[in-house]
């Protein structure tokens, strides 16, 4: 701050500053004792804290907030969200982990990342003091926290249903009874629609067996043919969309040479019918996992003996066990 002659005009140069040529600028500090502990404070009074609850009938000699640093109680609680998207269920269970921090009472609510859910997961509640619901000056406390117990966060019902087992101790030094962990409810709560048939969803079977592939191992009797071998085979089946693919093991230096494939990846009908509809028609059955096992006979081109023979492929024996392997 300047001080400056009223007769002098208010330009850079016509005042005085007094702080020129002082050297201390420093605060003069104000030591005090608070719950038996020196401090430095900047005021004599008007120091802000927040008392925790320590256990019954033991008064600490020093504060709650050194003697409860870093202790926290943790609680497992899920709560409900409604799911307007799906007809078929109403509701769907996110779990979540609920942390009360004994120092300064604060509590904070984490649910546990799921890859791929859809949905936002993390730090739901951040760390805080959480108001009693209908009231301005109430907080909630340890008390407040137990299995089986239902707490209101911000307007979310929250279902504790278990603890770990510093919680369990330090609830039952103060003379809380903890009862027994309540175990998960069904994650996606659906109304029972027992009239409707399962519908078959292909996107779903990709999402679930995309790249997993089973394998087996057989061979093709061609000796009845004239020069007609015995071959190796190998066929696999994409669990993906149910579709096979046959491909023929030539051994080393056998001289033989021919495609590399010998059924492409389709799917395979069991018994092709006489006349093909390009459009429309009754849906043909094609082979399953199940009509895959060691033994089993595959017919790969039709069901007649005369067109077995025209078409030289009159089925594959399977010799070895299946294996499931991933592309």
């Amino acid at each position: 701050m300047s001080i400056r002659n009223p007769r002098l005009p208010l330009l850079p140069g016509y005042g005085s500053n007094p702080l020129i040529g002082k050297k201390n600028f420093g605060v003069r500090p104000i030591f005090t004792t608070i719950d038996k502990v020196n401090m430095l404070v900047d005021k004599t009074e008007g120091v802000n804290r927040v008392p925790s609850l320590y256990c019954r009938k033991q008064a600490p000699e020093l504060p709650t907030w050194i003697i409860y640093d870093k202790h926290i109680l943790r609680f497992q609680a899920f709560f409900q969200q409604t799911l307007h998207e799906m007809r078929s269920a109403s509701h769907i269970l996110r779990k979540v982990d609920i942390f009360f921090f004994l120092e300064d009472g604060t509590i904070k609510v984490m649910e546990p990342k799921t890859e791929n859910s859809g949905l936002s997961q993390g730090t739901l509640i951040s760390r805080q003091r959480i108001h009693l619901p209908f009231s301005s000056d109430l907080y909630y406390d340890v008390l407040d926290l137990n299995i089986g117990r239902e707490v209101t966060f911000f307007g979310k019902v929250f279902k504790i249903v278990n603890c770990d087992n510093f919680s369990r101790v330090f609830l039952n030094r103060l003379g809380i009874n903890v009862p027994d962990p309540i175990p998960w409810p069904d994650a996606i709560e659906r109304t029972p629609d027992s009239d409707r048939v399962p519908k078959h969803r292909p996107f779903r079977q990709f999402l679930d067996f995309d790249r997993q592939v089973l394998r087996f191992y057989g061979y093709w009797d061609d000796r009845e043919s004239e020069f007609g071998v015995v071959h190796n085979l190998e066929i696999h089946y994409f669990l993906a969309d149910d579709t096979i693919e046959i491909k023929e093991v030539y051994p080393p230096n056998s001289g033989t040479e021919g495609g590399p494939m010998f059924l492409k990846r389709m799917r395979l009908p069991r018994n092709i019918p006489a006349q093909i509809q390009m459009t429309g028609g009754p849906p043909t059955s094609s082979y399953s996992p199940g009509d895959l096992s060691i033994g089993a006979v595959l017919n790969t081109i039709g069901e007649s003996a005369s067109r077995e023979r025209r078409y030289g492929v009159p089925g594959v024996r399977w010799l070895q066990e299946s294996h499931r392997t991933s592309c």
